[in-house]
């Protein structure tokens, strides 16, 4: 290995260390301290379950990550915000190494000096979630489709079957991305070798059997299906709202890209190979995401389409010339500032969130879960089991709590982690707002029936001399049958 190769590797690695890290910093300042968000708190919840193929809404890779990992060092909101700058991170090293097969290494960095702008690529990402984990999924089976076609081994096959089944066990949606895929292998100029090699035949046999699992368990658990069906609203509101909101969030790359392209040029007859092929990547599954919104009359969900996003800046800088030496170093001199930017940003974005009561700034969801808990502790004698009610305390209570109870969504009694005997031997700990008549109702019921009893508690939180909104809440204390309880409500 030359010594120019050595340097560049070393520089690549300093480089996505340092990236790693500010994502860290941004994961854990775009949030309130020791807070995490409710949907990454949810996946918690589910990875406490075991490693079933269904849990709820969702197919399992994320809660398997997150489960497996607490099997190696306790899971906490640093772990999690880690784990969700790794997974930026991967993506981010993902598309520079697609980058590198489409424009060329030496515009790669181009690519990495517009893809931190973007919502989608870091700023939303950091919120660990069944669409943030797609970012890195996604990007992965490019890489792995494109260099299958390079080089259409048996082993490439069998990697991009390993990375298609990775991103359907992430995200159903996946399926759309490869749909994508085929449609680009048969458009490919080199289709005609392609097929007649055992890659592509290798990659889908692999999908079948590794996914055919997962398949059968959603078949018999429709609940996904369920609860997509019920986001149905008027047709006519999707397109338009979803395509303003991606442009929108595409203005800083776009900008980004002006001031590259003001300063390096525009292209001269560059060698580049595979852009058709990832134009269709990057066009088509987001056309079958807004066309599947719209005939199935779907909410729909402007994250969805996010990691088609992450290939915007390729394609754009394949507009561009190649940089020379001195505007190279220029940028490599400048990327350890601008990475430094990142957490501040962070920082700017939670304070204007709480400033403007962003509900999952600004709620106490953690410390309202452990003030009850330290009621239920005094009254009870010991571990609270089962949380309940309003979904978004119960699933901070299930991470946050020492003992990581179950979260039983809003008293759905279809979720097989809570069963009527596992309530009578555990009892419950409910949370619900005032407004909540069903939770409230529920509740009532529960505390007549197993002598229980309520209070009411209330928490608010403050950050940089500013005070949030006072939130009051009701909590029921359900006492395990077998337990003689002492009621009270002082922690």
């Amino acid at each position: 290995m030359s010594p120019t190769t050595l340097a560049g590797n070393r520089s690549e690695l300093i480089f996505f260390f340092l990236f790693f890290l500010a994502c860290l910093a941004l994961a854990l300042f775009n949030s309130y301290p020791g807070n995490i968000h409710p949907d990454t708190a949810e996946v918690y919840m589910w990875s406490t379950l075991g490693f079933a193929l269904i849990y709820s809404r969702h197919p399992p890779l994320l809660p398997w990550i997150v489960g497996g990992l607490n099997h190696l060092v306790p899971v906490n909101y640093v772990v999690l915000a880690a784990l969700a700058a790794f997974n930026v991170r991967l993506a981010a090293y993902a598309v520079w190494r697609i980058a590198c097969l489409t424009v060329g290494e030496a515009r790669a960095p181009l690519v990495l000096a517009i893809y931190w702008l973007s919502p989608y690529t870091v700023w939303h990402a950091v919120k660990l979630d069944h669409n943030a984990i797609l970012l890195s999924t996604w990007p992965l089976v490019v890489w792995a489709f494109l260099l299958s076609l390079r080089d259409p081994n048996w082993w490439r096959g069998l990697i991009l079957g390993l990375a298609s089944a990775a991103a359907i066990y992430a995200k159903y949606t996946s399926a759309l991305l490869l749909v994508a895929a085929a449609v680009a292998a048969m458009v490919s100029p080199r289709r005609t070798t392609y097929f007649r090699t055992a890659a592509p035949y290798v990659a889908l046999m692999t999908l079948i059997l590794l996914v055919a699992p997962l398949a059968w368990a959603a078949y018999q658990d429709q609940s996904t299906v369920r609860f997509a069906l019920k986001q149905a609203v008027p047709i006519g509101s999707l397109p338009t709202y979803m395509l303003a909101i991606n442009l929108l969030r595409l203005l800083p790359v776009l900008a980004g890209f002006a001031l590259l392209y003001y300063w390096i040029g525009s292209r001269q007859r560059e060698s580049e190979q595979y852009l058709r092929e990832l134009l269709i990547l990057v066009l088509l599954p987001y056309a079958l995401i807004v066309g599947a919104n719209i005939g199935f009359g779907l909410r729909g969900s402007q994250a969805w389409p996010m990691p088609v996003f992450a290939f915007v800046p390729i394609l754009l800088i394949s507009l561009l010339r190649t940089p020379n030496a001195d505007q190279l170093g220029l940028l490599y001199r400048a990327s350890p500032y601008l990475l430094c930017l990142i957490p501040l940003v962070g920082v700017a974005m939670l304070t204007n969130s709480f400033r403007q009561s962003s509900h999952n700034i600004v709620e106490p969801t953690r410390e309202l879960a452990a003030k009850a808990a330290s009621i239920w502790w005094r009254a009870v004698h010991r571990p609270v089991d089962i949380v309940a009610g309003d979904q978004k305390i119960d699933v901070a209570a299930s991470l946050a709590l020492p003992d990581h109870p179950r979260a039983w969504l809003k008293f759905n009694h279809s979720y097989w982690w809570i069963t009527p005997d596992l309530v009578d031997g555990a009892g419950v700990l409910a949370f619900c707002r005032e407004t909540d008549e069903g939770c409230n109702a529920i509740s009532r019921r529960l505390i007549r029936e197993r002598n229980g009893w309520s209070c009411a508690i209330e928490a608010r939180r403050s950050l940089f001399g500013m005070t949030g909104p006072l939130l009051r809440i009701r909590v029921y204390f359900v006492p395990p049958k077998i337990v003689e309880a002492e009621q009270t409500c002082t922690p």
